[in-house]
């Protein structure tokens, strides 16, 4: 499901052949979103509002978010967890990778990966633009977000912590935890 449609049947071809390189038992690549249902029995859904959904309690298996979570406002993400949590049977799970860089770092490499942690919250509203949204949330912050929806985390990792490189970091946008300077993390989380 995306709120947007944006799937790129280049990426999930580019994941069915390293499935397969894997050992996957898989039934080919796709050109349609058909093809996708036909084949593998996943159907995507998009436009579709994940904080509100018209799925039955209990009727989803997983979910699984891949570098998008920091692209979406802290309470929408809340309200988001808590739809999960509904959506998900009792032996469900929630798969989660979040990017924590300064997405402008990744085409200047004159940026810091943090780079952005260096501006007060009313300082960032001037650059975050609406059309590339970064929240700024740490590793924390997101795990607090889905223990308060009701999830208990199974497994989470962080990358090792960034160097600052001279960046002076507002205690605004810090939780206190040794994984707030981490560039990246994974959680799986049950219901």
């Amino acid at each position: 499901m995306d709120l947007n449609p944006m799937l790129d049947l280049g990426l999930v071809n580019s994941a069915i052949e390293q499935l397969e390189e894997c050992g996957c038992l898989m039934r080919g690549p796709v050109s349609t979103l058909e093809e996708i249902e036909d084949l593998y029995g996943i159907a995507y859904i998009a436009p579709m509002d994940m904080s509100a959904t018209p799925f039955s309690a209990g009727s989803f298996d997983a979910c699984i978010s891949s570098n998008t979570l920091e692209h979406i406002p802290r309470d929408t993400i809340a309200a988001i967890w808590q739809e999960t949590r509904r959506l998900l049977a009792p032996s469900g799970f929630v798969s989660a990778s979040i990017d924590y860089s300064d997405h402008y770092a990744h085409t200047d490499r004159t940026i810091p990966m943090l780079h952005f942690l260096r501006y007060t919250r009313k300082e960032w509203q001037r650059y975050n633009h609406p059309n590339h949204f970064q929240n700024r949330l740490r590793h924390r912050h997101h795990i607090d977000l889905l223990t308060d929806a009701g999830f208990r985390i199974e497994k989470e990792m962080c990358a090792s912590p960034e160097k600052l490189d001279g960046i002076s970091i507002p205690p605004e946008n810090m939780t206190g935890s040794e994984t707030d300077l981490a560039r990246w993390g994974r959680i799986l989380a049950l219901p």
